[in-house]
């Protein structure tokens, strides 16, 4: 259960990576979005390094739902 059921309110959640240079936000990112968040958490990654604002578009233009927010 993600979050003690707060899933229901939000059913996806998405994260949206910059091909960030931090090591931990590469393949281990990947492997516990896929082992622990799957299905609750998508990880979208640009193709180059973008910046903040970019990335947050970037992200949103890939959101599939009514209402979104950046944090």
């Amino acid at each position: 259960m993600f979050f003690g059921g707060i899933y229901l309110l939000l059913p996806v959640v998405y994260v949206s990576d910059d091909i960030c240079c931090t090591a931990h936000l590469g393949r281990e990112l990947e492997d516990y979005v896929t082992q622990h968040l799957s299905g609750v958490v998508r990880l979208i990654r640009t193709k180059q390094r973008e910046g903040l604002i970019r990335a947050r578009i970037y992200g949103a233009d890939h959101a599939t739902g009514d209402v979104s927010n950046c944090f």
